[in-house]
């Protein structure tokens, strides 16, 4: 599991929250860069009059958002990494329940939400679920698409829709955990993974595919289990390949990265755990696709009859199987 701290140490990590709005220009200037100086930044101008918020309003109610996701107490939230962008123009926060274990086979995968604002398009701020597993913390940004991008306006940023609850938690854990089960149990040779890296041209990601590769088809085997930790491997732990500079601020569990290019490196971690998400599920339903029952029940079928045993039948098809069989060859990254 990875190092966290608790929300209190937030408190260090905010600059002041003073400052100034002017409608006619639509500018507006925030006092104190984090960390850093007390110097006075000056923001972007926009078109229509938005409602500003701080990064201390649009995480605290990112906070409560999660909060009310987990049905949990504020202090069984930590937090798990904090980075800003340029400027401290933009902000990333990945809050994590450690309470909330998901266990597959004695393995722990632990969900956690990403906040993600910026004073460079003020409208809303960006609220992404996630898994890491709990012994590399290789992360994953869930990329089903009634889920991803809960964005939260600005003008209803203390107004939580009754959907955030427990059980939106509940149906994204289970289909997760359904999710790795499949994984598993998907044959895939050590050989179709290296030639499907090379396709895909995922050595641009700066990252030694080979080792990886070995690393884990000897811990979990051949299969799609150990592609997925591949890529989540290569998309969590680059850091170092991006040339920045990680200064400690008092304790050793927060990194403030100062020295990024543009935000898009920044977020390059969450982009490309967002990818890894958008590929499982493509690659999930792939896997179902070819593996279909040749016996499956068509509904539609003019001679199918409403009945217990057909209804029983139905319900069988979607049981998880114990062996997948997949061709690489099928899918893009």
């Amino acid at each position: 599991m990875p190092q966290v701290f608790n929300l209190q140490k937030l408190n260090e990590v905010f600059f002041p929250s003073e400052y100034n709005y002017y409608p006619k220009e639509k500018n507006f200037r925030v006092s104190g860069n984090p960390y850093f100086n007390n110097d006075i930044e000056m923001y972007g101008t926009y078109k229509k009059v938005n409602t500003f918020r701080t990064y201390k309003e649009s995480v605290f109610a990112g906070l409560i958002w999660t909060k009310k996701l987990f049905e949990c107490n504020f202090n069984e939230l930590t937090v798990k990494t904090c980075n800003w962008g340029v400027k401290k123009s933009k902000i990333e926060i990945e809050i994590v329940n450690t309470t909330y274990p998901i266990i597959l086979d004695g393995e722990v995968f632990y969900p956690y939400i990403v906040i993600t604002y910026s004073y460079e398009t003020i409208t809303k701020v960006k609220f992404d679920i996630g898994f890491y597993r709990s012994a590399c913390s290789n992360g994953v940004i869930y990329g089903q698409n009634e889920i991803i991008k809960l964005d939260i306006s600005t003008n209803k940023l203390f107004e939580v829709p009754f959907w955030i609850n427990k059980c939106l938690m509940n149906h994204v854990s289970k289909r997760f955990e359904n999710q790795i089960k499949i994984l598993k149990n998907t044959e895939v040779s050590h050989r179709d993974i290296t030639n499907f890296i090379h396709s895909n041209k995922l050595s641009n990601w700066g990252v030694n595919f080979t080792d990886l590769t070995r690393q884990y088809i000897e811990t979990l085997g051949e299969n799609a289990y150990a592609l997925f930790n591949i890529l989540t491997d290569a998309a969590t732990n680059f850091r170092e390949n991006l040339n920045s500079l990680e200064k400690r601020v008092g304790y050793t569990e927060i990194y403030i990265t100062d020295s990024f290019d543009s935000n898009e490196k920044l977020s390059e971690i969450y982009i490309r755990q967002r990818r890894v998400g958008i590929f499982l599920e493509n690659l999930i339903d792939d896997i179902l696709n070819q593996n279909k029952n040749e016996n499956e029940i068509d509904i539609n079928d003019p001679n199918f009859q409403l009945n217990f045993e057909n209804l029983n039948a139905v319900e069988q098809q979607n049981v998880i199987l114990d062996k997948y069989y997949y061709s690489l060859d099928r899918i893009k990254f």
